[in-house]
């Protein structure tokens, strides 16, 4: 909640509740949820996002901040979403160092466990014009401690052309250190690990809004780790994170040993299935069936490390990240496998003798680390994540069997994951768009619905070709018909690759947005709105913390509405009334107090 500014709108998905807003909250002091003088919630999965006006950087400045020690954490992104690079993460108590956005928002994603709760934190934001920078552009180093006592005697040196190192360290939990350069500089890192408890440290290095250049896992290799000639230009997304996986072309083998987790949480309580410790080291794929058929693979390690794998699908284009469970998952725990400590009880992978869909950890001699085959038609799309649970840094080897006619097609899609938004203004629609990538992508598609299955294309877009930059695209519907539309984006590439957007929607009335009134509630209260057409809508009452509180569903007529709302036994506090459409969209958001 923000101190002394009006109700935040809340947004919600299944598993996440992010607070936003559209206007500048320069000088306000914002706290975790349980206010200046109380403590945060359990089980709590919230973001929040602050953005400064155009043209100006945001500045949290933490005055106090004490949570739970590794049971809950949160972690700082740089822009206006949780897929938006992480700028640093936090857990414990103790002094957290100045934020300052690269653009003009932050974002605090927060999440505790089901016990013990902590006073949490408070901060002041402050709003300011960057100032120019000479020379070329700033990077970033990022350094952190797990736990959160500090490195001690390592450090990170830096030298730029050759120069003497400067040296950095970590106090406490992490510190951020920007670094200008200048086009055609050339900059080397090199760790010293002369400090006690080096499975606590890592760093990164980068662009700030663009992700690293250098991620150091965890333990970071003694010496020399990173050199390059400064271009200033945005790196890729690495394949540690979802949006930058790998396509896998053919039954060609795979060889990887990833040693770091990405700059994204793309794993959650949702969508993990039985990859219980989330994201380790791992590296995201993705395959197509060019033919159909079955397909198994076997995850043979270089070294005996347990390694798992997930499976989502099938899909009509990667969307990260995945929002369902795998169809195929293995949690396997290999000393649980017979014949350990044997090779053998370490691979993993789906073969067609094996019946089980999903494989967890135990008990002992009742799993062997395989699922069974996937039955697979041809176009559809899978994404597949593999990860190292024990940390080593150790390579595998992926070897394919694919039967019955299947055959992997070597298809890069165009774009990234698009992240899509539409909203009414005045009789038109702004559709907004964004691409976290494009890599020979040629046009976008404009399609419209009024049932949210059957699209009409009702503008078009160029793309950006190819760049691995986040990508802005707006598109004004100066025809939206009342009523509840419904928008998606269909993404075309130069080779005839094509991708669907997630569907979005938006309330078309030509009045007044929905009033809810007393407010504050004492008993009951009225929804006065306008219904541009006849339909029925779900009215959702949730709470601060995201919990569903109340739902009802009512029939509208066309034109004005009045409906009258009871609460009965809800307690005082700061709730949201949502009207959502036929397919769970939100079509409007009413805040109110109940006294």
């Amino acid at each position: 909640m923000i101190k002394g500014a009006a109700l935040p709108v809340l947004l919600v998905s299944a598993c996440l509740l992010s607070v936003r807003t559209t206007t500048a909250q320069c000088g306000t002091t914002v706290y975790d949820t349980g206010g200046p003088g109380g403590n945060y919630a359990n089980n709590q999965d919230l973001s929040w996002t602050y953005c400064a006006p155009p043209g100006q950087v945001i500045t949290l400045n933490f005055t106090q901040f004490s949570i739970e020690l590794n049971y809950d954490f949160l972690t700082i992104h740089d822009g206006p979403g949780t897929s938006s690079p992480i700028l640093a993460g936090y857990t414990g108590t103790g002094a957290i160092p100045p934020i300052t956005s690269t653009g003009s928002c932050l974002t605090l994603w927060f999440t505790s466990d089901f016990s013990g709760t902590l006073p949490g934190w408070t901060a002041n934001i402050t709003c300011s014009t960057p100032p120019p920078v000479p020379g070329g552009c700033t990077y970033m180093l990022s350094l952190f401690d797990s736990y959160g006592d500090g490195w001690g005697s390592s450090n990170v040196g830096v030298s730029i052309n050759g120069g003497p190192n400067t040296f950095y360290t970590v106090g406490t939990i992490s510190n951020q250190v920007p670094i200008t350069l200048n086009t055609g500089d050339v900059v080397v890192l090199t760790y010293n690990n002369s400090g006690p408890f080096q499975g606590e440290n890592s760093y990164t290095f980068g662009l700030p809004g663009y992700g690293p250049f250098f991620d150091s896992g965890t333990p970071p290799g003694a010496g020399i780790s990173f050199t390059q000639t400064v271009a200033c230009t945005p790196p890729p997304t690495p394949p540690q994170d979802c949006s930058g996986g790998i396509t896998i072309c053919g039954s060609q083998a795979i060889n990887n040993n990833s040693t770091n987790t990405g700059n994204m949480f793309d794993l959650n309580a949702t969508n993990r299935g039985c990859l219980q410790g989330g994201e380790r080291q791992g590296t995201w794929y993705y395959f197509s069936p060019s033919a159909s058929g079955t397909v198994a693979f076997t995850i043979q390690p270089t070294a005996n490390v347990d390694y798992d794998f997930a499976i989502w699908g099938p899909m009509s284009t990667v969307t990260c990240p995945p929002t369902a469970p795998p169809v195929r998952c293995s949690w396997a725990y290999p000393p649980n496998v017979l014949g350990y400590p044997g090779a053998g009880a370490f691979l993993t992978g789906m073969r067609t003798t094996s019946v089980d869909p999903s494989e967890a950890d135990g008990p002992l001699w009742a799993v062997d680390g395989f699922t069974s085959a996937l039955n697979v038609i041809a176009g559809q799309v899978y994404i597949m994540y593999i990860d190292n649970f024990d940390n080593t840094g150790q390579a595998f080897n992926l070897g394919w069997s694919l039967t019955n006619g299947a055959s992997l097609d070597c298809t890069v899609l165009p774009v990234g994951e698009v992240a899509l938004n539409a909203r009414p203004n005045g009789s038109d629609v702004v559709v907004e768009w964004t691409t976290n990538f494009e890599r020979g992508s040629e046009r976008f598609t404009i399609e419209r619905s009024s049932d949210g299955v059957v699209f009409q294309a009702v503008g078009m877009e160029m793309a950006n070709g190819n760049t691995e930059a986040l990508s802005a695209y707006t598109f004004l519907d100066k025809n939206a018909p009342l009523g509840v539309d419904y928008y998606r984006i269909r993404s075309t590439g130069s080779n005839g690759a094509e991708q669907y957007s997630p569907i979005v929607s938006v309330l078309m009335t030509r009045g007044a947005e929905p009033v809810l009134a007393p407010n504050p509630v004492a008993n009951g209260a009225t929804l006065f709105m306008h219904a541009p057409t006849a339909g029925t809508i779900e009215l959702r009452t949730i709470d601060a913390s995201g919990r569903t509180v109340h739902r009802h569903m009512i029939a509208m007529e066309e034109g004005a509405q009045q409906v009258p709302l009871e609460w009965p036994g809800l307690d005082a506090g700061a709730y949201i009334l949502l009207l959502l459409d036929p397919r769970g969209g939100t079509l409007a958001r009413t805040p109110f107090v109940r006294e």
